[in-house]
């Protein structure tokens, strides 16, 4: 069985941390920076690195906990289906996360439940 330190895991999450500038719901699953934000979005929240947090993986390995959000007002009526990471500075699409909620409306507020990334021990 192959062994990776927790460190590798870490560097890669932390770049999650480094860059994610916006969680982006979003109706269809996203594939590139500009779905993420425009074609598919619903609504975005700017997060900066005290929304995430990393730790041991709940099944193995390590993962990074986005924090809930609040307040985040909705653009677009829809309902969200992942919650999207991504970088404005570097026009990139990181992550993106299952999400499930009810249909949202134009104007209204909307908030997120915490969420893990977890990238398992190698197998």
């Amino acid at each position: 069985m192959p062994f990776v330190s927790d460190t590798i895991y870490d560097v890669a999450l932390q770049y999650i941390i480094d860059n994610a500038d916006v969680l982006n719901l979003c109706a269809t699953v996203p594939t590139t920076y500009t779905e993420a934000i425009t074609t598919y979005k619903l609504a975005d929240i700017a997060v900066t690195a005290p929304d995430f947090a990393i730790s041991n993986g709940d099944v193995s390995g390590r993962k990074v906990r986005v924090a809930a959000q609040t307040g985040i007002v909705v653009d677009v009526e829809g309902t969200p289906v992942v919650a999207a990471l991504t970088d404005s500075g570097n026009t990139e699409l990181l992550i993106h996360s299952p999400c499930t909620s009810d249909l949202l409306h134009v104007g209204n507020l909307v908030n997120t439940n915490a969420f893990d990334i977890e990238i398992l021990d190698a197998a």
